[in-house]
């Protein structure tokens, strides 16, 4: 993990990741609720193929987020909403789109 998330983590009061599989991909995604914001740190991986998408990304809200950040990417390539409009998110899932295969994403979903 770069120092840039690390500062991030720092921040934000970051204490604990929850670690949970994606049926789809069979990739996993940790999750980290922020303390001080209605906000979650999640981590994503596309899956093999260029312009996928990142689908069932569990997040812990508790409602359909509003948005997303990308804090950090390890390949080139843009992360954004694709083909699944956000009203197909829900409390508890969401999915976004990545340009580069296999890329691991680490954003920030309010």
């Amino acid at each position: 993990m770069g120092r840039l998330v690390r500062r991030y983590i720092r921040a934000y009061n970051i204490t604990a990741v929850n670690k949970c599989s994606l049926p789809a991909e069979g990739t996993s995604v940790h999750y980290t609720k922020l303390n001080n914001l209605n906000a979650a740190f999640v981590i994503g991986t596309s899956p093999a193929g260029t312009d996928r998408e990142i689908t069932a990304l569990e997040h812990p809200l508790g409602r359909k987020p509003a948005g997303f950040n990308v804090i950090w990417k390890n390949k080139a390539g843009d992360v954004y909403i694709g083909a699944t409009n956000p009203t197909a998110w829900t409390s508890t899932h969401m999915s976004v789109h990545c340009e580069a295969a296999s890329t691991t994403v680490h954003l920030v979903v309010f």
